[in-house]
Protein backbone atom coordinates (compact mmCIF):
# COMPACT_ATOMS: atom_id res chain seq x y z
CA UNK A 1 0.00 0.00 0.00
CA UNK A 2 3.11 2.22 0.62
CA UNK A 3 4.50 1.61 -2.68
CA UNK A 4 0.82 2.58 -4.32
CA UNK A 5 1.27 6.05 -2.13
CA UNK A 6 4.17 6.90 -3.70
CA UNK A 7 3.49 6.35 -7.03
CA UNK A 8 0.19 7.99 -7.20
CA UNK A 9 2.40 11.09 -5.51
CA UNK A 10 5.18 10.94 -8.15
CA UNK A 11 2.62 10.50 -10.98
CA UNK A 12 0.71 13.98 -9.65
CA UNK A 13 3.88 15.35 -9.31
CA UNK A 14 4.92 14.96 -13.12
CA UNK A 15 1.55 15.75 -14.35
CA UNK A 16 1.80 18.78 -12.58
CA UNK A 17 5.17 19.61 -13.95
CA UNK A 18 3.97 19.54 -17.10
CA UNK A 19 1.03 21.70 -16.88
CA UNK A 20 3.30 24.18 -15.21
CA UNK A 21 5.68 23.69 -18.34
CA UNK A 22 2.90 24.03 -21.19
CA UNK A 23 1.54 27.14 -19.40
CA UNK A 24 4.91 28.54 -19.15
CA UNK A 25 5.54 27.88 -22.78
CA UNK A 26 2.31 29.35 -23.58
CA UNK A 27 3.08 32.47 -21.67
CA UNK A 28 5.94 33.22 -23.31
CA UNK A 29 5.07 32.29 -26.46
CA UNK A 30 2.46 35.06 -26.17
CA UNK A 31 4.33 37.70 -24.60
CA UNK A 32 6.85 37.16 -27.70
CA UNK A 33 4.62 37.34 -30.35
CA UNK A 34 2.95 40.77 -28.94
CA UNK A 35 6.64 42.20 -28.19
CA UNK A 36 7.28 41.49 -32.32
CA UNK A 37 4.25 43.49 -32.83
CA UNK A 38 2.09 39.91 -33.75
CA UNK A 39 -1.30 39.43 -33.02
CA UNK A 40 -1.91 36.13 -31.25
CA UNK A 41 -4.18 33.93 -33.03
CA UNK A 42 -6.05 31.95 -30.11
CA UNK A 43 -8.53 29.31 -32.17
CA UNK A 44 -5.18 28.52 -33.89
CA UNK A 45 -2.32 29.30 -30.90
CA UNK A 46 -0.25 31.01 -33.43
CA UNK A 47 1.32 34.58 -34.24
CA UNK A 48 0.13 36.01 -37.07
CA UNK A 49 2.12 39.74 -38.01
CA UNK A 50 4.93 39.54 -35.81
CA UNK A 51 8.19 41.46 -37.32
CA UNK A 52 11.43 39.51 -37.14
CA UNK A 53 13.93 41.07 -34.93
CA UNK A 54 16.92 42.16 -36.44
CA UNK A 55 20.52 42.22 -35.10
Amino acid sequence: MHFFRIMVFAAAFLASGFAVGWLAKAFVDRDACLDAGGRWETRGNYCYGARPVEG
